[in-house]
């Protein structure tokens, strides 16, 4: 439970009444809960999302324990995962509705489902519906060496693209090298300025979930009729977007809200399957999630938020 906004310590343990599901819905106990930065951004109050005190967590695996009226396709026993706008997943147990259930793929483990299945539907919504990257295209991807950023990396080398990569601390993500043509540190004053004289103003497509700190380089570094997806904000809010800064290179911008490719069930389906069967044939890799207690919500923020 969330009593406010703050640190990690405004989520506490609480009992509260779970009640039977009601129509349209079902019960599901859970296994695993993904944390991602999405509920720090909550918590913290950067998204005033949810009304606290309130459940945070977006997205769980668990198994149907009872069905509610009208429930057509979901029986009891049958293991599940979803993603939830509405919150709530930061529990033992809790009511679904059937529109938000997806059936995950049965030889992974509900740990790495429940820490992938958010990241991994947002690098599917970034590389096959907001923008379709092809081989011949050059990727500068902000924060590459988080779990997005990796998949994304991977992805776009995948299909044949050139990547250029940045990060805030290089010495937090070893490795993160072998994914990408070269790697940048965002933190450097003059890191746009690097990857200019590199590439010149030439990025076909920007992945940028840092905000603040990289937007403007992103606008910089775009190529002319580029296309800048701003999917996240990590390093904080971008508060201004000039329409003539993009017009200058006939720029498009989208900020993308996964919940939103997320509301047809057919594509909701369809873009796990997609992403899952990189994963199964090995293309995509899937770190081990390091696992906590419910009770240490608060201790799993923090370590993310320290990356």
């Amino acid at each position: 439970m969330q009593r406010g906004y703050g640190g990690p310590a405004v989520l506490e343990l609480r009992s509260i009444d779970l009640g039977e599901p009601g129509e349209g819905e079902v019960r599901v106990r859970q296994s695993a809960i993904g944390v991602n930065f999405h509920d720090i951004y909550v918590r913290t109050g950067q998204y005033k999302t949810l009304t606290v005190p309130g459940v945070p967590g977006i997205e769980a695996v668990g198994v149907i324990t009872a069905v509610g009226p009208n429930v057509e396709g979901w029986p009891v026993g049958r293991r599940v995962a979803y993603v939830d706008r509405g919150y709530g997943a930061y529990c033992e147990e809790r009511l679904v509705s059937q529109d938000l259930l997806l059936a995950p793929p049965e030889e992974l483990p509900d740990e790495l489902i429940a820490s992938s299945l958010v990241r991994g539907l947002t690098a599917t919504m970034l590389m096959e519906q907001v923008f379709t990257v092809r081989a011949s295209d050059l990727c500068l991807i902000h924060a590459v060496g988080g779990t997005t950023g990796r998949l994304l990396a991977t992805w776009a080398r995948h299909i044949g693209a050139q990547v250029v990569g940045t990060l805030g601390d290089p010495s937090k993500s070893p490795g993160v090298a072998a994914l990408c043509d070269h790697v940048y540190s965002y933190s450097q004053e003059d890191w746009a300025e690097q990857i200019e004289a590199a590439y010149g103003a030439s990025m076909t497509y920007v992945c940028d979930s840092v905000g603040a700190p990289t937007f403007r380089g992103s606008v910089a570094l775009a190529d002319r009729c580029g296309h800048i997806a701003l999917f996240g904000q990590s390093g904080g809010a971008v508060q201004s977007v000039s329409v003539s800064d993009l017009a200058a290179k006939s720029l498009t911008l989208t900020r993308p809200i996964l919940f939103d490719y997320l509301k047809s069930a057919a594509r909701r389906a369809a873009m796990m399957r997609s992403f899952y069967s990189l994963v199964g044939e090995g293309v995509l890799q899937l770190q081990s999630p390091i696992s906590l207690p419910l009770g240490d919500a608060g201790v799993a923020q923090a370590m993310l938020e320290q990356r």
